[in-house]
Parts: structure tokens; C-alpha cells; sequence
């Protein structure tokens, strides 16, 4: 709501900028009224209010340079540039806000709520909606919820995953993570072995999770000393916060399973005191409040 408003806010400045140095009294109107309308919808949401907006930013964009220029044509193509780059800065300023929310404000639920309402306004592309089901598969995940999560995964069409927009590398991911969750040991190395190689990871972001799963795969395999030498070598890397303390979380439970106690609270305590509503938070928190009991 925020973005369309600030949007909205800066196109009517434009214009009203234009009207003043054109002194014509049609423009000003037109300005206003653009401000007007577009503040309301901002107010609202849903693909139709979204829709109806966008088509009165551009027409609004494109009267405005009409009445300055005179020249239709110039008017057309600057006012595609303008609103075709606004809408995708929009787009990327949702996604990266949505993204922050599990990243760094360790919140799954705020996430999967902002997912939810993504999928409410979306369109009809098969596509976009198959992302923002693996979103919301990567929410229940951190939330605990592997059941769902799992369920979730099944449901979606396998033809639409693609490697190009890293659908489908997020998609076998997760469900090998999924598996290692629920303890289906067997399924997860058969899919790891089948997926991981045809798997190419193309960003920092998609990189550093492939580095993760190997480790957490080593920590099921209760192959300790190597998954804590790989997570050790992640916590070199630039971390997001959720990911840094999804490492120390599986740290302390190699050293609780070497019995080096001491070590393990002191990252159990970071994870309890950091991790918001992220599943392994709450774990910490279980097996902080279990020491405390055992010791008094």
C-alpha cells in the first residue's frame, strides 16, 4: 500500500510540476484527480484495484507529457518506460520486503501471511504462482510445519519448475530437506543423489543454500566432524541472520552430541534470543529450559 501511494504521490508531482510550467488548468485537474484515485486504490487491495490503478498511472503519465510535448507518439514511448521500470522496481521492492521478513526478521509467520496476500493479488501466470507456492513451502519449513510443507510440495506441477528462474532448484531443495525433517532418510539420500547433480546453483544466495543442505545431510547422516567443519566454513560466508543461526543451531547439536556442553548453550542462547518465531527458536528455548532443570 505504502509503494503504490509513494508511487502515486511522486506521478501526480510530475504532473503537477508539468501544469505549472505549461499554466494549463486541464493538467492541474488531471494531477489532482491522479492523486485522488491513486491514494485510494492504495488503500485497497486486489488484482482488479491494482489493474484499474496502473492503467490510470499511464494514462495520467502519458496525458501529462502530451500537454507538455504535443508529440503523441514521444509521449507513448516515454510513458511505457516510466511505467514498465516503476511497476518492476515495485515488484522488486515487494519481494525483497517479503524476503526480509524471513532473512533477517526471522519471522516465518509475518511471511507466510505477506505470501498468502501475494497470492491473493497475482494474475493468472502458472508460473508466479508456482513461486509463491515454493515461498510458502520455505515458511512452513522454518515454521516446523514439514507435514504441510511436504503436502504442499506434492501438489505442485513439476512441469512448470524451471531453471531459470531457480523454480526448480528451490523445489528439490526443499523437499530433500523435507525429507531429512520428517526422517525419511532413505527418500531424502535417493532424491539427493538423483537431484543434487543436475541442481546448478547460478546466485550467492542459491550457492550458499546448496553449501547448508550439504551440511545439514552430513549432521543426519550423523557424520559430525564433517558437517561441523562445513558449517564452520559457512560462517566465513556473508550470512543472512536466518541463515547464521540456522549454523550455530546445528553446531550446538554436534557439540550437545559430543557432550561440550558449555559451547553448545552459548549458541542455543544466541538462537533462543535471535531467532523470533523461526521452529528452532522455540527448540533452543525447549533445550535451554531442559538444562536449567537438569542442573537444578
Amino acid at each position: 500500500m505504502k509503494q503504490r501511494f509513494l508511487f502515486g504521490l511522486i506521478a501526480s508531482l510530475i504532473f503537477i510540476g508539468l501544469s505549472i510550467l505549461t499554466r494549463n488548468p486541464i493538467v492541474v485537474g488531471v494531477g489532482v484527480w491522479g492523486f485522488m484515485l491513486i491514494w485510494y486504490l492504495g488503500k485497497k487491495d486486489g488484482l482488479i484495484k491494482r489493474r484499474i490503478g496502473l492503467i490510470a498511472i499511464t494514462l495520467l503519465i502519458m496525458l501529462g507529457f502530451i500537454q507538455t510535448t504535443g508529440n503523441v507518439v514521444l509521449s507513448a514511448v516515454v510513458t511505457w518506460i516510466i511505467v514498465v521500470f516503476g511497476y518492476l522496481a515495485m515488484a522488486l521492492l515487494r519481494h525483497g520486503k517479503r524476503l526480509k521478513l524471513l532473512e533477517e526478521d526471522c519471522d516465518p509467520l509475518a511471511f507466510l501471511e505477506a505470501t498468502k496476500k501475494q497470492l491473493k493479488i497475482m494474475g493468472k501466470s502458472k508460473r508466479d504462482f508456482t513461486l509463491l507456492q515454493i515461498d510458502m513451502v520455505a515458511g512452513e519449513i522454518l515454521l516446523g510445519e514439514s507435514e504441510q510443507a511436504m503436502e504442499r510440495l506434492l501438489s505442485i506441477d513439476q512441469l512448470i519448475l524451471s531453471d531459470r528462474n531457480g523454480s526448480r532448484f528451490a523445489y528439490y531443495m526443499n523437499m530433500i530437506a523435507c525429507h531429512y525433517e520428517l526422517g525419511n532418510i532413505e527418500q531424502a539420500e535417493e532424491l539427493f543423489e538423483e537431484k543434487i547433480p543436475t541442481l546448478a546453483p547460478v546466485n550467492r544466495q542459491m550457492r550458499i543454500a546448496m553449501k547448508a543442505l550439504m551440511a545439514e545431510r552430513l549432521l543426519y547422516l550423523k557424520r559430525y566432524d564433517e558437517s561441523a567443519a562445513q558449517f564452520d566454513n559457512l560462517l566465513h560466508e556473508k550470512l543472512s541472520k536466518r541463515m547464521r543461526l540456522s549454523v550455530l543451531f546445528n553446531l550446538a547439536k554436534i557439540e550437545e552430541s559430543r557432550g561440550e556442553w558449555e559451547s553448545a548453550l552459548v549458541k542455543y542462547q544466541e538462537v533462543a534470543a535471535n531467532g523470533n518465531q523461526l521452529s528452532i527458536a522455540k527448540e533452543a528455548k525447549g533445550i535451554l529450559q531442559d538444562h536449567r532443570e537438569v542442573v537444578e
